[in-house]
């Protein structure tokens, strides 16, 4: 393992060896410094120094206190899905991270149809816009803003908020708390030092939680500990990502998940996790003979996607997830054996989440 390997696991778990502990010592000092500015504004927010904004909606925040990784987008879907069967009018709205759009307020979809490209719209809120085709999704900094476009243009009464743990400037109706099973808390360190946006007290605002990818780590009961300590009256719900299918990235043809049983797979991703994804493809049977890891949110290149190609005398099949395949189907004009594995969300006692949810 390589220097940079090993400082970037130093930073994301526990099990730093002494040397590396060393070299990232520096970076708690700025950890502190910023914990002092997060006590700072949440103070300022519960004084009423800086003024919470309220939506003329039921809002439904959706957040981690980690970089990364833990299934905002799934669950984001999921939620929405619970309530257009319950017959409500939901909106999603999103600060559109490395999206290439306008500044400003962009909408990616009005709920009839996509008006952004993968590029401007991002690909979370692409992917997002794909998955819910009635569902308008809006990308802005300033959610409040998208959220009012959405009731007043679109009629909405429910706001999906994406990634919105951290935003304290508008009143929220339910805060869901996403938890990764995982790699829950990081190396227990703030940014810099660590992986966590905020301290592990931030888990008493939230309204419900959610320990996704539980099927993975065996025993949750050290997460739930943890949680109960900062929380004790929130539920906690358990989330499984699964596989249900595969879907040809030029073609868009579909084949079971079943398909992957005993093939030996290339795959590749730009994600948080890339390890959740191996696991996944390995849980579904398949053998992968070889990897390629990109940085999150990357921008592919048709020289990428060349170099992946290659992998195809070694591969019986080129696998990568959904949230890449929306920013490379531009960059494939036949069908070259690259499909992108659907995942579809499992939670338990789904009834009791939409009886929350509904309320």
């Amino acid at each position: 393992m390589g220097i940079l390997s090993e400082i970037k696991k130093g930073i994301f778990y526990k099990d730093a060896r002494s040397h590396i502990w060393l070299i990232l010592s520096p970076l708690i000092f700025l950890s502190f410094l910023y914990g002092i500015i997060l006590k700072v504004r949440a103070f300022s927010y519960t004084a009423g120094l800086l003024k919470k904004r309220k939506l003329n909606a039921k809002v439904i925040s959706v957040g981690n206190i980690t970089v990364g990784g833990t299934g905002k987008t799934p669950m984001v879907i999921a939620l929405a899905e619970i309530l257009m069967r319950n017959n409500k009018k939901a909106a999603v709205v999103s600060r559109g991270y490395k999206s290439k759009g306008e500044k400003g307020l962009n909408v990616v979809s009005d709920g009839k149809g996509i008006k952004l490209n993968p590029e401007s719209a991002g690909d979370e809120p692409y992917l997002i816009t794909e998955r819910l085709k009635d569902v308008p999704v809006l990308i802005c900094a300033d959610r409040y803003e998208s959220g009012r476009y959405a009731i007043e243009n679109f009629g909405v009464d429910t706001i999906i908020l994406d990634d919105g743990f951290q935003n304290l400037a508008i009143k929220k109706d339910i805060d869901i708390l996403l938890i990764d099973a995982m790699n829950p808390f990081g190396s227990g360190y703030l940014l810099p030092r660590g992986i966590l946006r905020e301290p592990l007290s931030a888990i008493s605002r939230a309204d419900i939680i959610i320990i996704t990818k539980a099927d993975i780590h065996k025993n949750i009961s050290d997460i739930t500990d943890t949680i109960k300590l900062y929380n004790a009256p929130a539920p906690i719900f358990k989330a499984i990502y699964k596989p249900s299918e595969l879907v040809n990235i030029a073609t868009g043809r579909k084949e079971n998940i079943n398909t992957l049983k005993n093939k030996s797979v290339t795959i590749f991703s730009g994600i948080a996790n890339p390890l959740s994804f191996s696991y996944l493809i390995e849980n579904a049977g398949a053998d992968i003979v070889e990897e390629f890891i990109f940085n999150d949110h990357y921008s592919y290149t048709k020289d990428d996607i060349d170099r992946i190609r290659l992998s195809v005398k070694k591969a019986d099949m080129i696998i990568t997830t959904e949230k890449d395949a929306v920013k490379i189907r531009g960059l494939i004009k036949e069908d070259i054996n690259i499909w992108a594995v659907r995942i579809d969300l499992s939670i338990d006692n789904i009834t009791e989440l939409e009886r929350l949810l509904l309320n």
